[in-house]
């Protein structure tokens, strides 16, 4: 498969998108997020595989956090509302 930015990606077929993950890109799109960048996560595949085919959102994948952070500010600076897809995990917090 040649995904939209002519990357060539395996095609990942283990998994199918549920309400829930239907539900959160439904939020973004009302919330009118033109910009989401993700970090791979296999509990948040479905939501970023809905994301990554959507036409009115242009998504980045990114390899760490701080990068897809840095990808948000850069897409705020530039007047689109910016939004990133990661786990986190709480008992990791200050």
């Amino acid at each position: 498969m040649i995904t939209k930015f002519g990357i060539h990606q395996k095609e990942r077929t283990d998994y199918m998108p549920t309400t829930t993950d239907k539900a959160i890109l439904d939020s973004l799109v009302r919330n009118k997020i033109g910009f989401i960048t993700s970090v791979p996560c296999k509990q948040l595949a479905g939501v970023i595989e809905l994301v990554d085919n959507h036409e009115e959102i242009y998504h980045i994948p990114s390899n760490k956090e701080d990068e897809g952070m840095g990808l948000c500010a850069g897409a705020y600076l530039g007047g689109t509302r910016s939004a990133i897809i990661m786990r986190i995990r709480p008992w990791e917090l200050p």
